[in-house]
């Protein structure tokens, strides 16, 4: 049997855990907000893997920019060590300027990354346990102030570019920055988890956890609600989502969303690097 890779050619690719973009790590976040610490208990992604996190949460924007950056030099280099100059990670791949109290941001978002601790279970066609991976975002950093250079460690399955044991995600990033709103964008990466290209009739998905994975920056459940039909509607306008409907079901009168994703948009609008 032919080992599932694939190819990240540049710092506009990515390859994430599946597990990792479709629990509720990296959300949209209501600006000045203060940073929550969360705890995820074995959420089940589908029947064969399951994600354990323990650290904060994570916003859409710097910190999954500064994750998938560095990511994506991990799998380029094909090596758990790897450094970007100031300029490299801020300008080039972050497009920001170089200010101080930016990179002393940037600092804190590297600690944090560094401590949010995740575990990827891994299950047989019997639901026995197979293997249970247990790391961090990234293992430890080191900045350079007076060389400019920030140098980073990971760990080893993140330079894996296999797909045959861990499932992951090709996600490109000019994709997630062209969606506007950060809720679209939440929307986007926890679809790309359940997609099923085989599917042409749409995917089920249960509303409460719809929200809890869109639009948790909103108390009130009237602007939760606004917030996942504009990110929803948002992304069937631009192509992603082809069809999309509001059902509920008979025994329990819960609502749940039906949403036919476009597997061919990805391709069709990705940049070419």
């Amino acid at each position: 049997m032919t080992e599932k890779k694939l190819f990240i050619n540049n710092h506009r690719e990515t390859a994430h855990y599946s597990c990792l973009l479709f629990a509720p790590i990296f959300m949209p976040m209501a600006k000045g907000s203060a940073r929550k610490l969360i705890k995820i208990d074995e959420l089940k992604r589908t029947r064969l893997e399951n994600i354990s996190y323990n650290g904060e949460q994570l916003d859409i924007n710097l910190d999954f920019k500064l994750y998938s950056l560095i990511a994506s030099r991990v799998q380029q280099q094909r090596s758990t060590k790897i450094s970007f100059t100031e300029r490299q990670l801020i300008v080039i791949g972050l497009k920001r300027n170089l200010e101080s109290a930016l990179k002393q941001n940037i600092e804190n978002r590297l600690g944090a990354l560094q401590k949010a601790q995740f575990q990827i279970n891994r299950f047989d066609e019997h639901g026995s346990k197979l293997t249970g991976r247990y790391t961090s975002l990234i293992k430890s950093f080191d900045w350079n102030y007076r060389k400019k250079q920030i140098s980073i460690e990971v760990d080893e399955d993140l330079a894996n570019l296999s797909v045959s044991y861990y499932s992951k995600e090709k996600i490109y990033i000019d994709i997630v920055n062209q969606l506007g709103s950060d809720h679209a964008k939440a929307l986007f990466l926890y679809l790309e988890t359940r997609k099923f290209k085989g599917n042409k009739k749409g995917v089920n998905h249960n509303y409460d956890y719809l929200i809890t994975r869109v639009a948790p920056n909103y108390k009130s459940k009237n602007d939760q609600r606004k917030a996942l039909l504009k990110a929803i509607r948002s992304l069937s306008t631009i192509g992603y989502i082809d069809t999309y409907s509001l059902n509920k079901t008979e025994m329990e009168d819960s609502e749940y969303f039906t949403i036919l994703v476009n597997h061919d948009f990805v391709d069709t609008n990705r940049v070419k690097g």
